[in-house]
């Protein structure tokens, strides 16, 4: 899946800096890198309407925290299969 292999990319040439998480969030800051592409990728991935790229974001971003241990174990494997079967389950629930 191209959208696996392109977030797999994206990680392992380190693409993300200066990114941070709330002081509340109970992720280790270890996952975050693999956690914003997930998202970013799942909101392109989904079918919204033109105008609602902000709500679709928060929507990805939201479902990337809430499969933390999931998506950070694909990303550290790294496991293309596991990050595509992820996208393809949820990209619909954006």
């Amino acid at each position: 899946d191209r959208a696996a292999a392109l977030s797999l990319a994206l990680r392992q040439a380190r693409v993300l800096r200066g990114a941070t998480l709330h002081a509340t969030t109970p992720l280790p800051e270890s996952q975050l890198e693999g956690l914003a592409i997930f998202a970013v990728m799942l909101c392109l991935l989904a079918d919204r309407s033109e105008g609602e790229e902000d709500q679709a974001l928060a929507s990805a971003t939201d479902l990337a925290l809430a499969l933390g241990p999931e998506v950070a174990a694909a990303f550290d494997a790294p496991d293309p299969v596991a990050l595509s079967e992820l996208y393809a389950k949820y990209a619909r629930h954006v």
